[in-house]
């Protein structure tokens, strides 16, 4: 687990007196007195409490002030290195039935938010995400214009993570700790699922309620129920991820053989790629990340790509769209992690 704490206001701990989890950043879209707490590299789950009581015994020994500033905001950055792709788009796919009702949890400044933008918000993403099912082609997951969003698929490719950046600016660790529980649920309950389709007819099988006490403990199901039409806005987030899930006949896709190894979304030498991972990105059609991968790491022989399913199943073909321009997207911020 990775975590960055954004912080505004006064008498804020820097980074001389920070011996041990966490490191400081400026960051440009703060003002004021600030300071953005990065941990200084990823801990395992049992590390993530006492990381965050360690800061807050900073906070409290420095009588630090916290500013309640739209500006800030928690990033939690989830370790994928060793998940294959269809068990990546299961947990982005579980996330975005539930984003509605977690980013309202997360905070009524982070609804509608330009740099946490929820999948309902911009489709841009799950189009790219249906791109790559239908395709096997993943490359154009890495570009600027899907780093904004509520789950930062971008940041595959520069950390091996996903990141979820919706929690509100806060330093209630407590708060902050139940936001990376309820994150490692969504990925642990995600993992048990063969793939994304399956998963969507597991809820069409038991219900959202169901759903939700097969996957999560009591507590975030109460929290998600205690949302005014909950069920509604569950069946929601299904049908808008339902045509990402049925892109791919993804119970065709051979199953690793013994002593070998699955594809990985990100396990690969990131600097010794880079040249070649510009060029996808330029011409996506020439070159496919799942060929790289393969170059890199000797796996099973690639399957075919399925036919994009939408509506009533008619196929469509796959279509290469263009790249969006950044400049179309929310405006970067200077943000280092």
């Amino acid at each position: 687990i990775g975590i960055e704490i954004e912080c505004e206001g006064s008498r804020l701990p820097g980074q001389d007196v920070l011996e041990k989890y966490w490191t400081t950043h400026a960051d440009g879209s703060l003002r004021g007195e600030s300071i953005e707490y990065v941990m200084a590299g990823p801990v395992p789950r049992k590390e993530v409490v006492p990381a965050l009581e360690y800061l807050d015994g900073l906070f409290k020994e420095h009588k630090t002030k916290i500013k309640d500033s739209y500006r800030t905001s928690v990033h939690v950055h989830v370790n994928m290195q060793k998940v294959t792709i269809r068990q990546t788009y299961n947990m982005i796919l579980m996330y975005g039935i539930l984003e509605d009702i977690l980013t309202e949890y997360a905070g009524v400044t982070r609804v509608g938010n330009l740099f946490c933008l929820r999948m309902s918000d911009a489709e841009f993403m799950l189009d790219q995400l249906r791109q790559g099912a239908v395709t096997d082609n993943y490359v154009h997951l890495n570009t600027n214009g899907l780093r904004y969003a509520g789950c930062n698929v971008k940041s595959l490719f520069d950390h091996n993570s996903l990141e979820f950046r919706a929690f509100r600016g806060t330093t209630d660790m407590k708060l902050i700790a139940e936001w990376v529980d309820i994150i490692l649920q969504i990925k642990d309950s995600s993992l048990s699922y063969a793939n994304p389709s399956e998963m969507l007819q597991n809820f069409s099988n038991i219900g959202p309620e169901g759903f939700l006490s097969k996957n999560f403990n009591p507590a975030l199901c109460k929290t998600i129920q205690a949302h005014a039409k909950w069920q509604d806005r569950i069946m929601a987030g299904v049908r808008l991820v339902q045509d990402v899930a049925y892109a791919n006949d993804w119970a065709a896709m051979p199953e690793k053989a013994a002593g070998t190894v699955d594809k990985k979304m990100a396990y690969y030498d990131l600097d010794a790629h880079l040249a070649q991972m510009q060029q996808a990105v330029n011409e996506p059609p020439q070159v496919r990340f799942a060929d790289m991968i393969m170059a890199n790491r000797g796996d099973q022989v690639l399957r075919p790509a399925a036919p994009l399913r939408r509506g009533r199943g008619v196929p469509q073909p796959a279509i290469f769209e263009p790249a969006v321009d950044p400049a179309e997207w929310p405006a970067a911020r200077d943000e280092e992690l």
